[in-house]
């Protein structure tokens, strides 16, 4: 849980001190990108500790049958086709690899979450820290659209994101992302039957003021869409799902109507629809036709893995991109698209179906009403493993945000410890009965009438006894 914790740091504020330390001139770029590398360093090292970890506790606990899930399944069939995708298209080896841990290396996360099957502590510490960071950018973005910061987009996005806050973040989308994704999670909790209050409105109210003021149209549109799985999947909590999305609206509305730069720009992201401009990370008409030449020619498998990434810029491209000068020529950077390209229909189709499959078993947790005399996991969160991965896939027509640091740390964690309510609620609702009779304490005992324990066992107690005897088949097996 600590590597955890120490990667959503990392991710969410990697930036922060080139960002806070940084001058003007030559001598910030060189500061930015030094804090680049060693923040890449810095990742790469937690990813393999959390690796290492991770294996140890699943072959120390022999948690194997946790791990043999549809979505499991799915990853490897998944991970299979982007290697074949490789083998029968241009890509190196080495330039195979590195895409895939691009595309799939937060997915760690997910299953170093799983592995660990923390305590409602642990997990509480983990969201406190989430909260707090995001918290800190939300006050800062806050103050730079009060105070009129204009900031240049660090990726170039160039006179778009003129205006836009970044706060602590590289740039205005990855703060877009981040704001967006917690205001995902106000929605579960309103709609999860959480209670709320003034100050509850209060905080969501800010959030979705800073978020306006990123003007991450992508952002905005995935919690709108988000906001629509949140109530059909909970059954309940409509009314307040919809206050929260009247905020969103009335806060961007009165970006647009109050400030004339912001309404320019938001006028040319909405105009320009899916295009990209002076560098913008945005699909354009123009690359549909492109699209379609390119899955002409390769449309089962794709060019190959890393192709059209940053990684695939000194491979000189496979023969069905050489033709098709992408990245000079502003190719969108969507995610989709560029899985679609890399992989073909089966990758996109098999990765599709493994998203699915991860919030599948999330339905029956997120859909559980909450009792007040339950002191059972928080099923809200369940809701918001659901609605985390739909924000995530819109966005991600947009932006490359799924496999970026930033959005790919968060999504898994929220999934992850969506898991681990599924989890907790499998084992919760299994009888006492279910349980190995040897770790039961004697409620009567038979030699003597007189000697009666009457009392009843509390929920830790029960769940403990469930967990000693879960743990004992599997040694057993």
């Amino acid at each position: 849980m600590l590597v955890v914790g120490l990667l959503l740091v990392q991710a969410l504020a990697d930036s922060a001190v080139a960002v806070l330390a940084g001058a003007d001139g030559d001598d910030a770029w060189a500061s930015v990108d030094r804090a680049a590398r060693w923040s890449e360093l810095a990742a790469a090292a937690l990813y393999v500790l959390l690796a290492a970890l991770t294996a140890g506790k699943v072959v120390l606990d022999r948690q194997w049958r946790h791990f043999a899930t549809g979505a499991d399944l799915a990853l490897l069939a998944l991970g299979f086709t982007m290697a074949l995708a490789g083998v029968a298209n241009d890509s190196s080896a080495a330039l195979t690899g590195q895409a895939l841990l691009a595309y799939l290396r937060a997915v760690l996360v997910f299953y170093a979450l799983r592995a660990a099957d923390p305590g409602p502590v642990a997990v509480r510490r983990l969201l406190t820290v989430v909260g707090v960071v995001v918290a800190a950018n939300v006050a800062v973005a806050l103050g730079e659209a009060a105070a009129g910061f204009a900031v240049d987009d660090a990726a170039g996005v160039g006179s778009v994101d003129q205006g836009a806050v970044r706060a602590l973040l590289a740039d205005s989308v990855e703060l877009g992302n981040v704001l967006g994704l917690a205001l995902v999670g106000c929605l579960a909790w309103a709609a999860g039957g959480r209670t709320v209050g003034r100050m509850w409105w209060a905080a969501v109210a800010l959030v979705a003021l800073a978020l306006s003021a990123t003007e991450s149209s992508g952002s905005v549109v995935g919690v709108l869409l988000a906001a629509v799985v949140v109530a059909v999947t909970a059954r309940r909590g409509a009314a307040r799902v919809l206050g929260v999305v009247l905020l969103l609206v009335l806060c961007v509305g009165a970006q647009v109507a109050l400030n004339p730069d912001r309404h320019a720009s938001w006028e040319a992201r909405l105009g320009i629809g899916v295009s990209r401009v002076d560098g913008a990370a945005i699909a354009a008409p123009t690359d549909f036709p492109r699209v379609a030449d390119v899955l002409a020619r390769q449309p089962l498998l794709g060019c190959g893995p890393g192709q059209l990434t940053s990684i695939g810029a000194g491979e000189g491209g496979s023969q069905c991109t050489a033709n098709q000068p992408f990245e000079q020529k502003g190719f969108s950077h969507s995610f989709w698209f560029r899985l679609l390209i890399e992989t073909g229909v089966l990758g996109f189709a098999a990765f599709v179906a493994w998203l699915f499959l991860v919030i599948r078993p999330l339905r029956n947790p997120a859909r559980r009403r909450p009792r007040r005399e339950s002191p059972g996991p928080p099923h809200f969160i369940a809701i918001w493993g659901i609605a985390a991965v739909v924000f995530a896939a819109v966005v991600a027509v947009l932006s490359p945000s799924v496999e970026s640091p930033m959005l790919s740390v968060l999504l898994w964690t929220v999934v992850g410890i969506a898991w681990w309510v599924r989890r907790r609620s499998q084992e919760a609702e299994r009888s006492l009965f279910a349980a190995d009779t040897a770790f039961i304490p004697k409620v009567r005992d038979p030699a003597d009438v007189h000697a009666v324990d009457t009392r009843i066992l509390g929920t830790d107690e029960i769940l403990s006894l469930a967990r000693q005897a879960r743990r004992r088949t599997d040694r057993g097996n």
